[in-house]
């Protein structure tokens, strides 16, 4: 899920275009993914046979000393490994998905499918993504998001369209998250920070307000969060990751 929050995924294969996404991504069991590289492989191999690519076919591996989604941490601080493959067609469709370890036992995958364009200066896309937790039942929800870029800045809406009806489920359909921010190139070094507001629907999910900081040279990020929410949740929260980006075909 790329994000504030979240490792950044490609847009579109088409020039000029990329997309920092809300959230945003290999599991604890690495023969997950390489089930969905095999099977990718076998869906999209023929496409790029032709003389001419329809697309374009990557993944991405990251290591974070700590997973933090929104301004909230989603593995108990700890560290997460995490990774992401993605088919993107010259017309600006795209499909996705991500996967990550998250608190506990468990682990989350992302399903993504959308379509960004430009318009002058400004790179449009829009979306619906799907939060999974296969070992943690009653925590999957599914956002309709739409975000934009212009030059240094960025921002974006998502709204939650539906969420599994649990308690312990920390999204409710009708939920709304805004962001704002901003990405500026110091001598080769990015530094950034997005403003961000969670309205929560729930019962015993507190809306919240956040920020986050971060520091970037080439795959290497270190990065800085804060929100509003009480107690641990709330805590000023440090953490570094890596990621690597791989074109397959």
């Amino acid at each position: 899920m790329v994000s504030p929050g979240k490792p950044a995924w490609k847009g579109p294969a088409c020039p000029g275009l990329t997309f920092n996404h809300d959230k945003g991504r290999i599991m604890q069991e690495k023969s997950g993914f390489a089930a969905i590289l095999m099977l990718a492989g076998l869906l999209f191999g023929p496409l790029a046979s032709g003389a001419e690519k329809e697309g374009e076919l990557t993944a991405n591996l990251g290591l974070a000393s700590n997973y933090v989604w929104r301004g909230i941490t989603l593995s108990s601080d700890q560290a997460a490994i995490q990774g992401g493959l993605d088919y993107q067609l010259n017309n600006g469709v795209y499909l996705g998905t991500w996967l990550s370890n998250a608190a506990g036992d468990g682990y989350e995958q992302d399903w993504y499918g959308g379509y960004g364009f430009r318009t002058d200066e400004v790179v449009w896309d829009v979306g619906y993504i799907l939060y999974t937790y296969p070992v943690q039942s009653g925590r999957n929800f599914g956002e309709l998001y739409a975000n934009l870029t212009w030059r240094m800045l960025n921002g974006g809406i998502a709204l939650t369209l539906n969420a599994d009806n649990d308690p312990g489920n920390r999204a409710d359909s009708g939920d709304v998250f805004l962001y704002i921010g901003g990405t500026w190139n110091v001598n080769g070094v990015d530094l950034g920070g997005t403003l961000g507001n969670h309205s929560r629907g729930r019962n015993g999910f507190d809306n919240y307000s956040y920020l986050e900081l971060f520091l970037r040279k080439e795959r290497f990020a270190f990065r800085f969060a804060k929100n509003t929410l009480d107690g641990n949740a709330g805590d000023y929260r440090f953490w570094v990751d890596y990621t690597m980006d791989f074109e397959l075909m």
